[in-house]
Order: structure tokens, then sequence, then C-alpha cells
């Protein structure tokens, strides 16, 4: 009843920041995948439960642990507030290397201190969204500050703020040509629909025999939004020359484990 009143007098949003500014802001919470262990910065209820239930990825999260290897480079596209990137970063030394991309910025500032938080002063955090082509586009967050999700499209599933945040927007392919990020042997994807514009981005990447293993977040239900289909998406995976290992659903998602 009270938050049903509170959204009727438009005072809902400005509340729950509240909250979780004066309850949450220092809340954190500590997590083992394996022989890891990493503690997490966890300012609102959304990502308490996230990290306490590690979203449903612990088996996908032990996989990659023991994927990895201490000399991977390691790409998380969609980094978030650094879930997999800070567990990496303690599996993965010189010469190998984590590169974290978030672009959204309430994201990525908790992506930096959850890595301050860890003690982690090696991972590369990109501000760069990666798709299918070098410019300049818009990130829409979540209208809900107890969520850290965010899009590069709108979507119906839940409410997105309705102005957008410019980011730059970059192909894989592009910043590897460039020197700018080393080409990753271990990938991670988790871009709310856009995982089909990612790889179309990187097709020397995906082809190159050094990137051997790819652990992906499909959303078929927004994945139209971009032009793709979770089909179209594995047919490209499949004609790079990786294996689809392991698909294992969770809610409207699926989760894939691609190795080539």
């Amino acid at each position: 009843m009270g938050n049903r009143l509170a959204r009727g007098m438009g005072l809902y949003t400005p509340l729950r920041a509240l909250y979780n500014s004066l309850f949450l802001s220092r809340s954190t919470r500590t997590v083992s995948i394996g022989p890891l262990h990493a503690t997490f910065s966890t300012p609102t209820h959304t990502i308490i439960e996230h990290v306490e239930s590690l979203g449903g990825e612990r088996l996908l999260l032990e996989q990659l642990v023991e994927e990895l290897r201490n000399d991977d480079v390691f790409w998380d596209v969609g980094a978030s507030f650094g879930l997999y990137a800070v567990l990496a970063a303690g599996k993965i030394s010189s010469p190998g290397a984590v590169v974290a991309f978030e672009p959204e910025p309430r994201m990525r500032a908790l992506l930096e201190r959850n890595l301050r938080l860890n003690g982690i002063g090696s991972v590369s955090v990109r501000a760069t969204a990666l798709g299918d082509r070098d410019g300049v586009t818009e990130i829409f967050r979540a209208a809900n500050p107890n969520t850290g999700s965010s899009s590069l499209a709108p979507r119906r599933d839940y409410r997105l703020e309705r102005k957008g945040t410019r980011v730059d927007i970059r192909k894989g392919d592009t910043l590897a040509n460039l020197g700018e990020s080393p080409p990753p042997t271990c990938l991670k994807i988790d871009v709310e629909g856009s995982e089909g514009r990612v790889v179309a981005g990187m097709g020397n990447l995906l082809r190159n025999g050094r990137l051997r293993s790819l652990f992906c977040e499909v959303h078929p239900h927004l994945l139209p939004s971009f032009g793709d289909s979770a089909a179209s998406f594995e047919r490209t995976l499949v004609a790079s020359g990786f294996a689809i290992t392991e698909r294992t659903p969770r809610g409207s998602e699926y989760h894939l484990v691609c190795r080539r």
C-alpha cells in the first residue's frame, strides 16, 4: 500500500534513492567461487540479491574460473558492477589482462569501487559500449534506482529513464586492430539484447584462434530490438568456429558456453 501511494504521488523513486543512500551505501557482501574470494559493495537491494544469489549464475562463474588461465586476456563485455571482472582478476596475472567494458556511468563507478575494495589495480575499465560500428550511441538506465540494469535500446519489461546518456560505441575488431585493448582469449558478454551487434563487430576476433571460449547471456525477447534473433546469433558463433557446449535456461534468458 505504501509503495503504491508513493508511486502515485511521484515520490517512490526519490524515496528509494534516499533509502539506499542512508542505509545501504556502505553495505558489502563477500562471495566465494572455488579458491577465489571477493567482496562487493551492495548499495541497493537488487544488487544485494544479485551478489548473494550470484544472479543464478554460480555454475557459469565456476566454469569460468576453472576455464581461465593465469595468462589469459579476459574481456568482460557488459561488466556492470564487476562480478565477473573482479573474480577473473583473482585468477589472471601479467602478462594476462582483464578488460571490463561498462558504458553506463553509475554502474562503472560501482565497478571501480569494487576493484578498489578488493585491492585490484590491474583491470582496464573501458567506458565504451561494444557494437557493430564505431561512433556514438545512447544508453538508457533503469528508472528505478534500486536496479542497475541499462540498455542500448528501449525495452518494455521494465521502465527506463527517458533521457539517455551519450556514450562511445566501438567494434571489438577496431579496438584490437588499433592496439587499444589486447585481443581476448576468453570472452563474456551480457549486454541486454545487443549481443548480436557485439559479435558482429568482432568478426576477426571470433575467427582468431586465440579466442578459445565464450560465455554469453542471451536475451531472445530483446534481440529483435537490434534486428537479431537467438537463432541468428548462434549461427554466427558456429560459423566463426565455435561449438555450443552448454545451453542453460534462466527465466526468459539463457546462458551459452561456447568453445573452439
